[in-house]
């Protein structure tokens, strides 16, 4: 995370040098601060009074001046930072307490030195998720964002993992906050449509975020759509996603064309798909989606009128299967179509309208945020944004 050194706490050491007692912990932060930075695990800055103080304070041990130093010879470049980041951390002398400042496009986390006083509290910040799946995807899509709209930008993003194991997961955001690690929590809505309860694991997460938001460095996504794979449009999983499940997917991505419609892609359920009983046992949801079905027959593998006879097992929309999510993941996030396009490339006797098909879609992956629907993209972007910032670094510097 961007961290950055207040002139408050220069203000304070000046005034109290003389006094090494006094500042001994504001010393050790500073210390723990200049190793997390070296380490590659935040990113720090400062005002240039404040790092060209810093650098030549020697009460400081001499690894943190010549982190200072460097961090000085820097300062033009460092200075743009505070625009990439919205959200960031303003290290105050201990004069101050812990504030969290929230505008329209930025959270502020105001907090004095003596906060990072431990050593883990300048870790990698925790990123708690259901499962690890959950965290390759969040953390791999963030990369991708970054890599596309703030192109030549040194910058890393470096999380430590949570694993939460669903319904637990809460326990790991309370440990994380208890012991005042910098963490960030996502987890899925599971609602069925747009004014359905949250699942429990979001449930217990809200609980516990607002036990904690007043006086630790944490946050909560609550994902607006059911799951983390309503965020990807099917259009975009046509291009990575194996034969079986296409034709599925041509009838879902209609919706995306449908303004009246392209909400329901947030709620469907993707994996599993919809069940007669589900829909006939949930007035709010069949009063959701009877519209769509009654204009949209073959999105449905049943007509609208035989619904109430079928049986409860019945699919009025198959599920797309498990996996889908991880073809988007090695397809799109990671290489999996070059990997395929090269593999291809290689063979003799390839039709060439499916090579030609494999290389447009090569293309479509090099530029995945220009093709994503305007309904969904603002769910995509709030999320990545807050990523990068929770969890941008410089990398590990080897030299200073």
């Amino acid at each position: 995370m961007l961290i950055k050194i207040d002139d408050s706490l220069v203000e304070y050491i000046d005034l109290n040098k003389s006094k090494p007692d006094l500042i001994s912990l504001e010393l050790q932060s500073l210390a723990n601060l200049t190793l997390a930075y070296r380490d590659g695990k935040h990113i720090l800055i400062g005002s240039l009074v404040a790092l060209e103080y810093l650098k030549n304070l020697n009460l400081l041990e001499e690894s943190s001046r010549r982190i200072f130093s460097f961090l000085y010879t820097r300062f033009s470049f460092l200075a743009s930072y505070e625009e990439i980041f919205t959200e960031h951390i303003i290290v105050k002398s201990r004069d101050y307490g812990f504030q969290r400042i929230i505008d329209d496009t930025n959270q502020i986390f105001e907090v004095p030195i003596t906060t990072f006083i431990n050593f883990e509290s300048v870790n990698k910040s925790v990123l708690i998720c259901e499962d690890i799946s959950d965290f390759e995807f969040y953390s791999g899509l963030a990369e991708k964002y970054f890599t596309e709209v703030f192109k030549n930008q040194n910058i890393k993003l470096e999380f430590e993992l949570a694993n939460g194991g669903g319904d637990n997961t809460w326990k790991l955001f309370k440990y994380h906050s208890d012991n005042k690690k910098i963490c960030i929590a996502i987890a899925d809505s599971d609602k069925d449509h747009p004014n359905g309860k949250v699942g429990g694991t979001l449930g217990k997460l809200k609980k516990e975020f607002s036990n904690h938001k007043n006086i630790s460095i944490s946050d909560l996504i609550e994902l607006k759509v059911r799951e983390k794979e309503n965020l990807i449009p099917p259009s975009l999983y046509l291009i990575c996603s194996n034969n079986s499940i296409k034709e599925r997917l041509k009838k879902l991505a209609l919706l995306e064309t449908i303004p009246s419609h392209q909400e329901k892609l947030l709620f469907i359920d993707y994996k599993e798909g919809l069940k007669v009983g589900k829909y006939k046992n949930d007035p709010v949801l069949r009063e959701y989606f009877e519209n769509l079905f009654s204009e949209m027959h073959d999105l449905t593998a049943c007509s609208i009128d035989e619904i109430d006879q079928l049986s409860d097992e019945s699919y009025i929309i198959e599920g797309l299967g498990t996996n889908i999510i991880n073809y988007f993941y090695n397809g799109v996030i990671k290489n999996g179509l070059e990997k395929e396009l090269e593999k291809k490339l290689s063979l003799d006797g390839i039709n060439p309208e499916i090579l030609d098909e494999l290389k447009l879609n090569v293309q479509k992956k090099e530029n995945i945020f220009n093709n994503i629907p305007d309904f969904i993209k603002p769910h995509i972007e709030y999320i990545c944004k807050k990523l990068i910032a929770w969890g941008c670094s410089n990398g590990i510097i080897i030299s200073t």
